[in-house]
């Protein structure tokens, strides 16, 4: 799973579900991104079977800016080069996890870039168990 730069431990507020209304993208990056990372330590506790693992694969510049309004490229063009990784540094660590071997399950990669530091997810298994019930509750499954 890729997520940006958080911190594993970052709490998780439960009074906000069962709904998001209105989804608000910029409201929601941090508890999306807390919860890839308590799905990748259920996955790697409760699916043997499961490789999972979770990457920061920064903010690569792409080229995607050129499809926003002027003032926007602006920014980018004045701000991209603080900010932006190169594509090849934000692909590195994903490329590289894809075939390391072993494979260290149920970590978190926090550097773009640096596939060789990475941190074991350590998060308290009762937070990760109740998030996953409300997961299941919410989706059906």
């Amino acid at each position: 799973m890729m997520t940006g730069a958080l911190d594993p431990d970052t709490p998780i507020d439960f009074s906000s579900y069962p709904v998001f209304r209105p989804f608000s993208f910029r409201a929601m990056t941090v508890p999306i991104q807390v919860g890839n990372h308590h799905y990748a330590a259920h996955l790697a506790r409760s699916e043997t079977d499961v490789t999972a693992g979770v990457l920061n694969a920064g903010a690569a510049r792409t080229g995607i800016w050129r499809e926003t309004p002027w003032y926007m490229r602006a920014m980018a063009a004045v701000m991209g080069p603080l900010f932006f990784d190169s594509v090849e540094a934000s692909a590195r660590n994903a490329v590289e996890l894809a075939t390391m071997q072993p494979f260290p399950n149920g970590s978190w990669w926090p550097k773009v870039g640096k596939p060789g530091r990475h941190t074991k997810l350590a998060l308290d298994p009762e937070v990760t168990a109740r998030l996953m019930k409300v997961a299941a509750e919410l989706t059906g499954a």
